[in-house]
This record gives C-alpha cells, sequence and structure tokens, in this order.
C-alpha cells in the first residue's frame, strides 16, 4: 500500500532563498533518513514564504512519519532550520497536512 502527502510549511518574512540553498546542499545523511522512512516520489515547490510538499509514503503517511521522528538526522534538520521555518520545532517539523479531495486514476494503475 501506499499513500500520498501533501503538506504546506510556512516560512519566516525573506527567509525563502535561504530554505532553497538549504535543499540544494541537502545533507546526505538526511536524505538517506527520508528514503530509509519510507519516503517516495518527494518534491517541495515554494511561492514566497509557503512551501508545499508531495510524498508518497509507503507504506502509509502514520509510519513514515513515526519512523522518521526515529533519526537523530531529523531533529538536528529541524532545529538547523528554527529561523527559517515558522513551527520547526513543533510535530512533524512544522509540517500542515493538506487533505486529499481527488486524484486522477490512471487505467492499468495499480493504486
Amino acid at each position: 500500500m501506499m499513500e500520498r502527502l501533501c503538506f504546506l510549511i510556512h516560512l519566516f518574512e525573506d527567509a525563502g532563498s535561504e530554505y532553497d540553498q538549504r535543499h540544494d546542499d541537502i545533507w546526505p545523511e538526511m536524505e538517506e533518513a527520508v528514503a530509509a522512512a519510507g519516503f517516495r516520489n518527494y518534491s517541495l515547490f515554494r511561492l514566497g514564504e509557503l512551501a508545499v510538499g508531495y510524498a508518497e509514503c509507503e507504506p502509509d503517511i502514520e509510519t513514515v512519519l513515526e519512523k522518521m521522528a526515529t533519526f537523530d538526522v531529523e531533529h538536528k534538520w529541524n532545529a538547523s532550520l528554527i529561523h527559517v521555518i515558522k513551527n520547526a520545532a513543533g510535530e512533524n517539523g512544522g509540517l500542515i497536512n493538506v487533505p486529499e479531495v481527488w486524484h486522477l486514476k490512471m487505467k492499468n494503475s495499480r493504486e
């Protein structure tokens, strides 16, 4: 099974370029943790002080987020972004879940 996750992250004013740069230079151990937790097809987009994320979670969102929270690098990463992301110290690093309303299922798709 796989679940799709869409989320929002609110950035502090004028922190967008730093947010982008941090992801250009993402720590290799953070990338490894993201993959090990079960995130797949993970993308981030940004418009001003709003970042939008999309990821596919295997086996499901709850399991992936719980596993991600067990990695020390996740806590270090969030702490390093405390001046970039509003509520970075909050649950799941400040991400706000966006409920899925509709999904186009293609014929012959395994979803």
